[in-house]
Formats: C-alpha cells, structure tokens, sequence
C-alpha cells in the first residue's frame, strides 16, 4: 500500500470515533505522501506522515487502528483550529527534521498513537490526541514532559480524568479532608479515585488536618494539555450527584 492510500485509511478509519468534522482537515494536511499539501502544518506535517505511513504496517485489530486514527484525526482538526485563530506551531527542534536522529515530535506521536489503540474507553484515544495538539504548540512542554502527560492519561480511568477536570473548575475550593465523608456517602468509588488523584500528586495530598483539596500544578498541566474540561461538559453529568457541593456550614474547614 502507497503512502498515499495509508493516508486515505487513516482518514477513513478515524472519522468513526473523532466524527465526521474531524476529517477534512486530516485529508487537507496529509492528502499529498510528501506532506506538502498540509502548508497549515508547517514541518509538523512531514513528521507526521512520516510516522502514520510507518504505523499503518503494524500489526494491530480494526479496532486499533480506528482508536489510533481517531487520535491523531482529532489532533490534526484541533491544530488546524488552532491555525486558523492565529496559533503559531512551536518553532524549535521538535518537528525538525534532522539527518541521523527522530524528532521528538515523532517520538511522542509514536507514544500517541501505540497508547490511543489499546484504550477500551475510547475517549482516553481522543484525549491522547490532544495532548499531541497541545505538545504541537507549546514550547514549554519538552518531550519528556509530554511522555509523562501520555502516561497519566495511560494509567488512568476516563473518570479519574473527568474528577480531576472538576476539581480544576472549583474556586474557591469546597472540599477539604473534613468533608470528603459526603462524596463517600454517595460513591465510595469516587472518593477512593480522588485519593487515588491525591496519591498522584495530581490533587493535594492528605493531610493531618483539615486541608482543601485542590488540583496541583501538575494536575493543571494534564487538564490543559488534555483538554478535560471539555469533556467534563460533555460526559460529566454520572459525577454531577456525587461531587454536588458538600451543605454550606461543610464547606468551611
């Protein structure tokens, strides 16, 4: 198979889980296998297509291949997106193209696309897609960062990254050790995910008195880079009665 009908494939099999809108941007940026056509990707389009023709002769089930295409069809929308608001693609070596060494920008969308096809919740594929969005555009975020960002989205449950979206939407805070007894009360399951969070050092740690949970740093950085708040507001309804606010005179420590 030509690069350029891998191309076609990618499109094709990513639609079904990015959706429909998604794809004319993908089949814009990488219609042509040299990835000229993609002028909105700059460099980034080379890498690419580069990686996408190399993953397309992996062995791997239909239903990997529509996780992985789902992931890097979405990412591309965002970008071009992004693009079109007057977004810059980072300018440094990340998608540069050197003779004898791998863009890190190739090592993290290898990363993407080998984590995207083995999530059974299939959101996680696209959520992985836009930590690759986020990576393309921002500088501050290094390669291993963004190895670390795949790895959380990785080990973590769909729900863990909604929680954790919540928390990041929450000021002042509400909760604190004192009063996490309520959230148990209503899904001791969802309680044992925030310690989880907490443990991560993606939520504030326990603590011996009554200290507010917030999101860390390092738990803001996930929710940006992955774009969660979005899909808080589009799958967040099942923790709407779990997370309700605790009763006012609860809310204080």
């Amino acid at each position: 198979m030509d690069s350029g009908k891998k191309i076609q494939l990618i499109v094709k099999r990513g639609v079904e889980l990015a959706g429909a809108a998604a794809g004319p941007a993908i089949s814009l940026a990488l219609g042509d296998p040299s990835g000229a056509s993609g002028a909105f990707l700059a460099q980034a389009g080379v890498v690419i297509t580069q990686e996408l023709t190399d993953f397309v002769d992996r062995q791997q089930s239909d239903r990997e291949l529509v996780r992985a295409a789902g992931a890097i069809t979405l990412a591309v929308h965002r970008i071009q997106q992004r693009r079109e608001q007057g977004e810059e693609i980072r300018d440094d070596d990340f998608f540069r193209v050197r003779s004898g060494t791998v863009p890190g920008g190739r090592v993290i969308l290898d990363g993407v696309l080998t984590k995207a096809k083995h999530q059974y919740e299939e959101q996680k594929a696209l959520i992985l897609g836009e930590v690759f969005t986020s990576t393309a555009f921002d500088s501050t975020i290094s390669a291993a960062d963004a190895s670390w960002l795949i790895s959380c989205v990785d080990r973590l449950t769909y729900r863990h990254l909604l929680i954790l979206a919540h928390f990041a939407s929450i000021d002042p805070p509400i909760w604190h050790d004192n009063n996490l007894k309520y959230i148990a009360a209503r899904s001791p399951v969802v309680v044992t995910q925030i310690r989880e969070l907490r443990s991560a050092s993606l939520l504030s740690h326990q603590s011996t008195y009554a200290a507010d949970v917030v999101i860390t740093e390092a738990g803001k950085k996930l929710v940006e880079a992955g774009n969660l708040r979005h899909y808080l507001r589009e799958d967040g309804a099942e923790l709407e009665q779990p997370l309700a606010p605790p009763p006012i005179d609860w809310q204080s420590r």
